[in-house]
């Protein structure tokens, strides 16, 4: 859940900065579909996201730095 959210995020952000004035609802509800879609779907994903979580989060402490960056 906090990889997914990590990952909204970033894309949220840059998405933001592409569009400055312009950006607003449809532009973050086509992005949560997109990923949703894309991430939900996806045989690797799942596993690369445990894969990475397991080198460098292992603390509660640094998925809570992540969610806060």
């Amino acid at each position: 859940m906090v990889a997914h959210y990590a990952i909204t995020q970033t894309l949220l952000i840059g998405m933001a900065g592409f569009h400055k004035a312009a950006f607003g609802v449809d532009q973050v509800l086509k992005l949560i579909q997109s990923a949703g879609k894309t991430f939900e779907h996806s045989l690797i994903y799942p596993g690369r996201v445990i894969q990475i979580a397991r080198k460098s989060m292992t603390t509660p402490a640094s998925l809570c730095a992540l969610i806060q960056s």
